[in-house]
């Protein structure tokens, strides 16, 4: 049953509708349904719309009527009927529903106008892929740019088992042992994939032949050398283009037991009399390999992949942080993702941290590995767990170290050994130092990466307080809570503090990974309890005078 508000709008839906000569047609399942027609230049086009959801968080359906037209326009048309919105991107305000669907109205004319009138091309080839309509997903985790042999596994995984493509004699978690790897073949074509009128990819082998070589994309020679594969070994051909890539598997109908029984040859010899009995099934292919995984949403491929980063504690702030890198593509791109802590995970330790309790007692640093890699198997993490300062030739070769510590003694001694490395002109890693003050109050970061600008020291001369970026007004509020002797205080606050310092840290990192000469501001603060925290700009500071790291004084 409607409530007020959505009778209200299905109202003025209908007024609006009505007034642009459309028609109501009947309410099916809950959605009004309306023919009418839209002119595109001096073209009449029938439309069927139909109103699914009077909030707008679907738009309407939109159904051409007249087939011959739909067999014109092929571009943005997809089951459900005319694709006239970017999904998720196209706003109608609910509160004006007659708004809303003229709204909808002008897009779909814009399409129809693009459509029959402009130069769809390019929207069918950028949108192939969707078109393709395929009947089976297939999982690839292939390297970028790989072509060849290959070979499909099935991978067991809770919700549903699938195939996934792997690069021959490559591991990957839940595989099943048992059975026979199915073949694959990755092919390339520098042309992008498009259906001509007249030439398409059809439903069986003949067609599927003819759309790729008489389209340009193979040669017959290249698909003469798949055949035999793909008749005998029911091969999956994987064709790689600049739009998309697709899948193609075929079976036999039927085959004349004599040519099936003397295989070889003979087989191959009565499949090329008959390609038209080797149905076609269409697969859609879900990329895993980490560059499609790392910059799938991003304009630019991620710069963390061609660096080696270092974590030094994998505490509350560190392991959301070694997460968030490895999602940025840290570890992904060939180059190590370091991780630095002597300590083990503790219960009292859940309630802040990324790990959950079967890692209770293990080694933080080895339980996140194991994280990471759940997260992505190709993610090259590596445990030390060790003290930083001890292990400093295992990480001092590193583009960039982050310290997750958010504690000033080790702050500071690795800020004095990086300003050191750099006054002997030998090159250290950048430095960005996390840390949550107060009673969860704020969080900030200081990057440290040259003389020109302040060290960590440069920023707290005195008892470690912030200099010039003090993130708390005075009285500082500051809890410790004392725990049994040996095991030291700790600060109560929510998990949401370590959260976002780890994110601004993230966002530190990856700003100075994409330009490293201007990295935005080096010293960020983030308000958590507003009440408390003291209004700053993120800014650069400059070198501050007597400074005992940037003179090289000893600790």
């Amino acid at each position: 049953m409607r409530t007020p508000q959505e009778r209200r709008a299905a109202g003025a839906i209908d007024t609006t509708l009505k007034a642009h000569g459309f028609s109501p047609e009947r309410v099916r399942g809950g959605a009004q349904v309306y023919t009418g027609s839209l002119r595109s230049g001096r073209q009449k086009v029938q439309l069927r719309l139909e109103v699914v959801d009077v909030h707008f968080r679907r738009p309407p359906k939109v159904q051409v009527v007249d087939p011959d037209l739909r067999d014109r326009l092929r571009a943005h048309l997809t089951p459900d009927g005319l694709c006239y919105a970017e999904a998720g991107h196209e706003e109608y305000d609910p509160y004006n529903a007659g708004g809303a669907v003229l709204r909808c109205l002008q897009n779909v004319r814009e399409t129809l106008d693009l459509l029959l009138h402009g130069n769809p091309r390019a929207d069918l080839e950028r949108e192939f892929v969707a078109y393709w309509k395929a009947e089976e997903l297939l999982y690839a985790a292939l390297p970028p740019g790989f072509t060849g042999r290959a070979e499909a596994r099935t991978w067991r995984r809770p919700n549903a088992d699938g195939l996934i493509v792997l690069p021959p004699r490559r591991s990957w978690p839940d595989l099943d042992s048992r059975g026979t790897p199915i073949p694959v073949t990755v092919v390339r074509t520098l042309a992008p994939l498009r259906s001509e009128r007249g030439l398409l990819p059809g439903r069986d082998l003949r067609a599927f032949r003819a759309w790729l070589v008489e389209g340009g994309f193979l040669e017959n020679g290249v698909f003469d050398d798949l055949f035999a594969g793909v008749v005998e070994n029911d091969a999956i051909l994987i064709v790689d283009a600049p739009n998309g890539r697709i899948g193609a598997q075929f079976s036999l109908s039927a085959v004349p037991r004599r040519a099936f029984r003397q295989g070889g040859p003979r087989l191959l010899a009565w499949a090329q009399e008959h390609e038209e009995q080797f149905a076609l099934k269409r697969l859609e292919i879900v990329d895993l390999d980490t560059a499609s995984i790392t910059n799938a949403r991003l304009v630019d491929p991620s710069p963390l992949m061609d660096l080696t980063v270092a974590v030094v504690g994998c505490g509350a702030i560190g392991g959301r942080l070694a997460d968030l890198l490895v999602r940025g593509g840290a570890g992904l791109g060939g180059k190590p993702l370091l991780l630095i802590d002597p300590d083990v995970l503790r219960a009292e330790n859940l309630a802040r941290h990324v790990l959950g309790y079967a890692s209770v007692g293990r080694e933080k640093v080895a339980a996140m590995v194991d994280e990471l890699r759940r997260f992505h198997p190709d993610a090259r993490v590596t445990a030390i767990p060790s003290d930083a300062l001890d292990c400093w030739p295992r990480w001092r070769s590193a583009d960039v170290v982050l310290d997750a510590t958010g504690g000033n003694a080790v702050a500071l001694a690795l800020n004095q050994l990086l300003v050191h490395e750099r006054g002997l002109g030998r090159k250290a890693p950048v430095a960005v130092h996390a840390a949550v003050h107060g009673d969860g109050v704020a969080v900030q970061t200081i990057l440290v990466d040259g003389p020109d600008h302040a060290c960590y020291k440069c920023m707290r001369p005195g008892h470690g307080r912030p200099y010039g970026a003090e993130p708390l007004k005075p009285p500082y509020p500051l809890t410790r809570v004392a725990a049994a002797c040996g095991d030291g205080a700790y600060i109560p606050y929510a998990a949401t503090a370590p959260a976002m310092a780890a994110a601004l840290a993230a966002q530190s990192v990856l700003e100075w990974a994409g330009n490293p000469a201007s990295p935005g501001p080096r010293v960020r603060t983030r308000p958590i309890q507003v009440e408390h925290a003291a209004p700053l700009r993120d800014k650069n500071y400059g070198v501050r005078p007597n400074c005992p790291a940037c003179q090289d004084a000893e600790l």
